[in-house]
């Protein structure tokens, strides 16, 4: 017996993802693995090794977070840091879909509040104004399709 789903709009932020999250599970999501006697369990791709659920959800599947912001900045990361970049993240993603005995679903927002996404280190496609704020526009994880 499975805990609901989280269900956000299409126009929800990352703010709206950690608010419900919190709301529904009273969990911070910076911790590392917290089960639930109701049936979820938080936990980083990392940490599902060896395990098996009926349904994998990856919550904020967007660049930035997966892959992290250095795999898209050369600046910040030679070629060779974000090739292994790239290998440790598909070897998550491989993590991920051995976890998930089902299916796996992804959520992702394409709009974030500009201080959160600076403080999430999100990689910011493009700022727009949105009733007098600044709002960074976000993509999808490049990994997604590999979920697909």
């Amino acid at each position: 017996d499975l805990a609901p789903l989280l269900v956000l709009g299409e126009s929800a932020t990352a703010s709206d993802m950690v608010a419900a999250v919190d709301r529904s599970y009273g969990y911070a999501l910076s911790s590392k693995r917290l089960p639930n006697e109701r049936g979820v369990t938080l936990c980083a791709p990392e940490d599902l090794a060896g395990l098996e659920f009926d349904v994998v959800v990856l919550v904020g599947f967007v660049n930035g977070l997966f892959p992290e912001h250095g795999y898209f900045d050369p600046a910040s990361k030679s070629l060779r840091q974000r090739t292994h970049m790239h290998e440790s993240d598909t070897a998550k993603i491989d993590l991920i879909k051995s976890a998930a005995a089902s299916k796996v679903v992804v959520s992702s927002f394409s709009m974030a509040d500009l201080a959160l996404a600076d403080a999430f280190r999100l990689k910011v496609d493009r700022i727009r104004l949105c009733g007098g704020k600044r709002i960074a526009c976000v993509s999808k994880s490049v990994f997604a399709r590999e979920l697909a």
